[in-house]
């Protein structure tokens, strides 16, 4: 489990994303000292996250990256695996990692947790509820597109709400586990379900269950 009660450096591999762009912006909200990389030159909205926290990324994957960086823990897109250099060195030399939704709901663990998740409308859905709640109550929210609003996918405010968008992609690449698991919702938003992402779930009754 992780404790970021120990860590102050925070390294993404695979930081271009815009999940893990948006999870690196929110770390470096929360006063984590945050660095990373990705296979070729990031672009918008990914890069404008990065360049308005001062993020200092690798373009090129490479071992030496992970030496230089001595982090106290290495966020893993899900879409990395071993046959990146870093991921290699990472579980080589067994160092601490995590999947950026475990990392986000250890910084928003003590928040009220709403997480809507479904085949269909999710982003929708949490940049609605995302941008009532930061109205209201300073609340902080994470989607998977970008508002028009903000600019941006997330918001980090101080109010008692999180909502997040729950995708049930793989969490890491030798971790089945849906992200939205990690969130460990108060509040789940289901807005439907079609059979999707035939490399995770075999059947329909397969992806059903993971929702049940």
């Amino acid at each position: 489990m992780m404790d970021l009660n120990s860590v102050n450096k925070i390294y993404f591999v695979g930081i271009g994303g815009i999940g893990m762009s948006a999870a690196a912006g929110m770390a470096a909200a929360a006063d984590f000292e945050v660095l990373g990389s990705d296979s070729k030159q990031v672009y918008a909205p990914a890069k404008d996250v990065l360049d308005f926290h001062k993020i200092i990324y690798q373009v090129g994957y490479a071992e030496q990256n992970i030496i230089n960086a001595r982090a106290d823990v290495y966020i893993l897109s899900a879409g990395e695996d071993l046959n990146n250099p870093e991921v290699k060195y990472i579980y080589d030399h067994n160092l601490p990692h995590a999947s950026f939704a475990e990392l986000v709901y250890n910084l928003y663990r003590d928040k009220l947790r709403i997480v809507v998740t479904g085949t269909h409308g999710k982003s929708t859905t949490t940049g609605l509820m995302g941008h009532v709640l930061k109205n209201i109550d300073d609340s902080s929210f994470l989607t998977g597109a970008v508002l028009k609003n903000y600019d941006s996918n997330f918001f980090v405010g101080d109010g008692h709400y999180a909502v997040l968008e729950g995708d049930e992609y793989k969490a890491e690449f030798d971790d089945p586990i849906p992200k939205f698991h990690y969130y460990k919702p108060d509040i789940l938003v289901l807005t439907n379900l079609e059979y999707d992402h035939p490399d995770l779930f075999a059947s329909f009754a397969d992806y059903e269950n993971e929702f049940d």
